[in-house]
Protein backbone atom coordinates (compact mmCIF):
# COMPACT_ATOMS: atom_id res chain seq x y z
CA UNK A 1 0.00 0.00 0.00
CA UNK A 2 2.75 2.70 0.93
CA UNK A 3 4.44 1.47 -2.76
CA UNK A 4 1.33 2.52 -4.44
CA UNK A 5 0.51 5.75 -2.49
CA UNK A 6 4.58 6.89 -3.63
CA UNK A 7 4.12 5.54 -6.91
CA UNK A 8 1.10 7.82 -7.46
CA UNK A 9 2.98 10.89 -5.77
CA UNK A 10 5.54 10.24 -8.31
CA UNK A 11 3.40 9.38 -11.11
CA UNK A 12 1.61 12.74 -10.28
CA UNK A 13 4.77 14.92 -9.75
CA UNK A 14 6.28 13.74 -13.17
CA UNK A 15 2.63 14.65 -14.94
CA UNK A 16 2.57 17.99 -13.11
CA UNK A 17 6.05 19.02 -14.38
CA UNK A 18 5.55 18.01 -17.66
CA UNK A 19 2.33 19.81 -18.25
CA UNK A 20 3.95 22.92 -16.44
CA UNK A 21 7.52 23.01 -18.99
CA UNK A 22 4.44 22.17 -21.90
CA UNK A 23 2.81 25.07 -20.73
CA UNK A 24 5.82 27.56 -20.97
CA UNK A 25 6.91 25.80 -24.32
CA UNK A 26 3.45 26.61 -25.97
CA UNK A 27 3.43 30.24 -24.63
CA UNK A 28 7.14 30.77 -25.87
CA UNK A 29 6.09 29.66 -29.11
CA UNK A 30 3.13 31.74 -28.89
CA UNK A 31 5.05 35.01 -27.94
CA UNK A 32 7.89 33.89 -31.11
CA UNK A 33 4.59 33.66 -33.76
CA UNK A 34 3.60 37.27 -32.38
CA UNK A 35 7.44 38.55 -32.69
CA UNK A 36 7.70 37.18 -36.31
CA UNK A 37 4.41 38.55 -37.28
CA UNK A 38 5.20 41.44 -36.27
CA UNK A 39 8.36 41.60 -38.16
CA UNK A 40 6.92 40.64 -41.19
CA UNK A 41 4.43 43.81 -40.50
CA UNK A 42 7.25 46.31 -40.31
CA UNK A 43 8.98 44.57 -43.06
CA UNK A 44 6.50 45.07 -45.64
CA UNK A 45 5.45 48.66 -44.12
CA UNK A 46 8.76 49.82 -44.83
CA UNK A 47 8.97 48.34 -48.43
CA UNK A 48 6.45 50.96 -48.77
CA UNK A 49 8.75 53.44 -48.00
CA UNK A 50 10.98 54.96 -51.07
CA UNK A 51 13.17 58.00 -51.42
CA UNK A 52 15.19 59.50 -53.39
CA UNK A 53 17.01 62.61 -53.79
CA UNK A 54 16.63 64.68 -57.11
CA UNK A 55 18.57 67.97 -57.16
CA UNK A 56 21.14 70.06 -55.03
CA UNK A 57 22.82 73.32 -54.42
CA UNK A 58 25.53 74.96 -53.35
CA UNK A 59 25.46 78.18 -51.05
CA UNK A 60 28.58 78.97 -49.36
CA UNK A 61 29.14 76.27 -46.63
CA UNK A 62 25.66 75.22 -47.00
CA UNK A 63 24.14 72.60 -49.53
CA UNK A 64 20.18 72.46 -50.26
CA UNK A 65 19.11 68.89 -51.34
CA UNK A 66 15.55 67.75 -52.07
CA UNK A 67 14.15 64.48 -51.11
CA UNK A 68 11.23 62.93 -53.21
CA UNK A 69 8.43 60.39 -51.62
CA UNK A 70 8.23 58.22 -54.55
CA UNK A 71 6.79 55.51 -52.43
CA UNK A 72 3.38 54.42 -50.94
CA UNK A 73 3.65 55.55 -47.79
CA UNK A 74 3.94 58.86 -45.74
CA UNK A 75 6.54 58.93 -43.18
CA UNK A 76 7.41 61.39 -40.50
CA UNK A 77 10.62 59.66 -39.19
CA UNK A 78 13.06 62.66 -41.01
CA UNK A 79 15.45 62.59 -37.79
CA UNK A 80 15.95 59.25 -38.24
CA UNK A 81 17.70 59.42 -41.29
CA UNK A 82 21.29 59.67 -41.63
CA UNK A 83 23.21 61.59 -44.32
CA UNK A 84 26.72 61.46 -45.14
CA UNK A 85 29.02 64.06 -46.96
CA UNK A 86 32.00 63.13 -49.15
CA UNK A 87 33.33 66.51 -50.30
CA UNK A 88 37.39 67.92 -50.73
CA UNK A 89 36.98 70.61 -48.38
CA UNK A 90 38.66 73.97 -49.46
CA UNK A 91 41.76 73.29 -48.07
CA UNK A 92 42.38 70.05 -50.72
CA UNK A 93 41.85 67.83 -48.36
CA UNK A 94 38.80 64.55 -48.64
CA UNK A 95 36.52 64.75 -45.98
CA UNK A 96 33.60 62.25 -44.81
CA UNK A 97 30.93 64.01 -42.41
CA UNK A 98 28.40 62.56 -40.94
CA UNK A 99 25.50 65.14 -40.38
CA UNK A 100 23.33 64.87 -37.52
CA UNK A 101 19.76 66.43 -37.83
CA UNK A 102 19.07 68.92 -35.96
CA UNK A 103 15.94 71.41 -35.82
CA UNK A 104 17.57 74.49 -34.85
CA UNK A 105 18.08 77.59 -36.76
CA UNK A 106 20.29 78.88 -37.49
CA UNK A 107 21.99 75.13 -38.23
CA UNK A 108 25.25 74.43 -36.47
CA UNK A 109 28.03 72.90 -38.36
CA UNK A 110 27.83 69.19 -39.60
CA UNK A 111 23.68 69.21 -38.68
CA UNK A 112 21.48 69.25 -41.00
CA UNK A 113 17.29 70.48 -40.94
CA UNK A 114 14.41 70.34 -43.10
CA UNK A 115 14.01 73.87 -44.39
CA UNK A 116 10.17 72.76 -45.80
CA UNK A 117 8.10 70.41 -46.72
CA UNK A 118 6.24 70.89 -50.90
CA UNK A 119 3.40 69.38 -52.95
CA UNK A 120 6.15 68.70 -55.79
CA UNK A 121 10.16 68.48 -56.53
CA UNK A 122 9.22 71.79 -57.95
CA UNK A 123 8.90 73.59 -54.65
CA UNK A 124 6.42 75.35 -56.25
CA UNK A 125 3.79 75.55 -53.12
CA UNK A 126 4.36 74.00 -49.42
CA UNK A 127 2.22 71.15 -48.54
CA UNK A 128 -1.21 71.81 -47.04
CA UNK A 129 -3.09 68.03 -46.77
CA UNK A 130 -1.73 66.82 -43.02
CA UNK A 131 1.13 69.21 -43.03
CA UNK A 132 4.44 68.09 -40.98
CA UNK A 133 4.30 64.55 -42.43
CA UNK A 134 6.09 63.37 -45.96
CA UNK A 135 3.34 62.10 -47.88
CA UNK A 136 3.84 60.24 -51.17
CA UNK A 137 4.38 62.24 -54.08
CA UNK A 138 5.92 65.19 -52.33
CA UNK A 139 8.78 66.76 -52.14
CA UNK A 140 11.33 67.56 -48.59
CA UNK A 141 13.89 70.61 -48.75
CA UNK A 142 16.82 69.76 -46.73
CA UNK A 143 19.52 71.99 -45.71
CA UNK A 144 22.84 71.21 -44.49
CA UNK A 145 25.96 72.87 -43.36
CA UNK A 146 29.54 71.71 -44.22
CA UNK A 147 32.80 72.73 -42.06
CA UNK A 148 34.81 72.88 -43.24
CA UNK A 149 33.19 74.13 -46.26
CA UNK A 150 33.31 72.33 -50.03
CA UNK A 151 36.02 73.78 -52.31
CA UNK A 152 34.55 75.58 -55.01
CA UNK A 153 34.90 73.58 -58.26
CA UNK A 154 34.82 70.39 -56.81
CA UNK A 155 31.98 67.57 -56.42
CA UNK A 156 31.37 66.07 -53.79
CA UNK A 157 28.48 63.43 -52.87
CA UNK A 158 25.38 63.08 -50.16
CA UNK A 159 24.21 59.86 -49.08
CA UNK A 160 20.96 59.45 -47.24
CA UNK A 161 20.07 56.61 -45.39
CA UNK A 162 16.20 55.98 -44.24
CA UNK A 163 14.97 54.48 -40.93
CA UNK A 164 14.04 51.14 -43.31
CA UNK A 165 17.18 50.01 -44.64
CA UNK A 166 16.68 51.91 -47.40
CA UNK A 167 19.94 54.43 -49.24
CA UNK A 168 19.83 56.90 -52.15
CA UNK A 169 23.02 58.96 -53.35
CA UNK A 170 23.43 62.61 -55.05
CA UNK A 171 26.48 64.62 -55.93
CA UNK A 172 26.44 68.26 -55.13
Amino acid sequence: MGILIAVMIIVTSVTLGFSMVSQHAVGQAAQLSDAWKAMQLRARDAERIELSLTTSARDGSFVNVTVANTGERPTTGMSGWDLVARYTAADDSWRVAYLTFSTSSPLADNTWGVSGLYTSTSLASAEIFQPGIFDPGEALRARFKLNPAAKAGTTGAITLGGDNGLSTSLGF
